[in-house]
């Protein structure tokens, strides 16, 4: 026996991407068909709104600036002549079971990703170098995830101890474990690190120990130590806490464990396209290359200005469209915010004054193709995994993919904000000359077997610019949190992965957050009283 998550069998649930809402009356119904809605941005937040609208027979527009559905969703087959690479979003958790939940629906197939177990089985020597002199032994790795590992528990622990209601934790209702919550709101994950789990960078026994953090988590979380909002942190480890896809019991680790284990077979591009057609066969019409630059609110509708997108410059036209809708969902990260104006019955509205600046996690990835597996053969035989402080994590884009013909072999480079900024901009990722100095220094022979290089600059995409949400320890979640599961001005739904707390910053949050907004606007256009943040259903049993 073992235990998992119940599900509520009427489409109420934020990861139950399938099932109609079965609370609505056959008159809401009725009045849904009649509905018209506009979803900005096609990103994962924004498809999975619009489809979840399309679904019930809502008149849905979806509208998207870039040429193609996914937003920061992007898989690449030309690039290493076929082979699949992902310029974004890419890994995929046992526990993100909305993601696999419509990857089932779709016929989309799942590869496991290569672990470091299979590299030194290989005898392939790992490329971690935490002093940016020489790589650590496979002996002196082992002794540092036990060390790691213990600190990743002593994290989920507290989690599982003190966090009940992840998707809204400013719902809990015990004062004192409510206190503590806003308490975590505004510590960094540096001095929770120091204060709570007992790891100090100055002691010199465990300087090797908080490296690795350090590699691990301002990669994964995109933010240096000293701003990471430590809430922030205990929501996605909670979130990692909660039912994995198969039958089995997740157990407190899941986050650290079962995080990135899969990836999709055809591409994650693949679920968007899926998805965008499934939205076009219920009636749903899709405009790509078309940003929405202004919208008006009124107490009875609300306009939206458009205009064309010319690419690959991003430049708009200088004509506007005008369309009117009952309701929007915004589904683009907060750093384009600005580049929509709002007005509501012609008093202009400030979105971040209203819900708060919410902090970015710039991100980029880099790759490298060559025409073999070049590390193999090097004078000490290498692992295409690893990291450096400077560089970020290394991992093979093209493992578990057979190659056939003149396909390329792809070394990935995924960094956060990993070095010191210049002014006011802050710490942020690698160049690509300074990832590949590091690669160089890495791999000896890399240059002699370089084909091409690719850099994905998401902080410097038009219409997205950011890697994802990366809250500061400045109270950030529950300033902007309550705000954003909740209608804005009575005519707005907000969706992406910022918008949902206990899986930000991963594809799970995207598809989460837009079946969370349409179905809170859904009900709530047909008059019900809705708790956008419902006590989760009861832990069950099954055989």
């Amino acid at each position: 026996m073992v235990t998992s998550a119940a599900s509520r069998p009427d489409g109420t649930m934020d990861n139950d991407p399938i099932t109609p809402l079965t609370t609505i009356s056959q008159d809401c119904r009725n009045r849904l068909k009649n509905t018209r809605v506009a979803v900005i941005g096609a990103g994962l937040g924004g498809l999975m709104a619009a489809l979840r609208l399309s679904q019930h027979g809502v008149k849905v527009t979806l509208y998207e600036a870039h040429p193609q559905v996914g937003g920061r969703v992007r898989s690449n087959a030309r690039f290493a002549n076929g082979r699949i690479i992902e310029e974004g979003a890419e890994l995929i958790g046992s526990f993100h079971t909305a993601w696999l939940k419509l990857a089932q629906k779709y016929g989309i197939a799942m590869i496991n990703r290569m672990g470091d177990l299979e590299y030194e089985r290989e005898r392939l020597n790992l490329k971690l170098r935490l002093d940016n002199t020489k790589d650590l032994t496979w002996a002196e790795i082992h002794q540092l995830n036990k060390d790691v590992d213990q600190v990743l528990k002593s994290i989920a622990d507290n989690a599982a101890k003190w966090i009940v209601q992840e998707t809204c934790p400013w719902n809990e209702t015990n004062p004192v474990v409510l206190n503590i919550l806003k308490n975590y709101d505004n510590t960094t994950v540096r001095d929770a690190l120091i204060n709570l789990h007992k790891v100090n960078p100055n002691n010199p026994k465990q300087q090797r120990l908080w490296k690795m953090l350090e590699l691990r988590l301002v990669n994964d979380e995109v933010s240096q130590l000293e701003e990471m909002n430590y809430l922030g942190l205990l929501l996605k480890v909670k979130g990692g806490q909660s039912e994995r896809f198969e039958i089995d019991d997740p157990g407190r680790m899941g986050y650290w464990d079962e995080l990135e284990i899969f990836r999709c077979a055809d591409g994650c591009q693949r679920l968007a396209d899926e998805m965008a057609s499934e939205i076009r066969k219920n009636r749903g019409a899709l405009m790509l290359k078309t940003a929405v630059t202004q919208i008006e609110i009124h107490p009875q509708d609300v306009q939206l200005t458009t205009r064309s997108v010319a690419w690959p410059s991003g430049k708009l036209s200088s004509a506007g469209k005008t369309a009117r809708f009952q309701y929007v969902v915004l589904a683009v990260p907060p750093s384009v915010w600005s580049d929509v104006t709002i007005q509501d019955n012609g008093s202009a509205v400030d979105l971040k004054a209203e819900i708060g600046v919410m902090g970015r996690g710039p991100a980029v990835k880099f790759f490298s193709s060559f025409k073999r597996r070049f590390w193999i053969t090097e004078k000490i035989p290498s692992a295409p995994s690893g990291g450096t402080l400077k560089l970020g994590q290394i991992w093979e884009g093209t493992d578990n993919q057979m190659q056939t013909g003149r396909q390329g072999i792809v070394l990935n480079i995924f960094a956060g904000p990993t070095l010191p900024g210049s002014g006011k901009g802050g710490p942020r990722p690698p160049t690509e000359l300074e990832m590949q100095k590091e690669l160089k220094d890495l791999y000896p022979s890399y240059s002699r077997n370089l084909n091409k290089t690719y850099y994905s600059d998401w902080p410097n995409e038009p219409f997205i610019k950011t890697g994802y949400w990366a809250p500061k320890a400045n109270g950030e979640i529950f300033k902007v949190g309550p705000k954003l599961n909740v209608a804005f001005h009575k005519r707005l739904y907000f969706a992406g992965e910022h918008t949902y707390v206990s899986f930000f910053g991963y594809m799970e949050g995207a598809l989460r957050s837009g079946i969370r907004a349409a179905n809170l606007l859904m009900r709530e256009s047909c008059g019900m009283t809705v708790d956008p943040c419902p006590p989760p259903p009861p832990e069950e049993k099954i055989a």
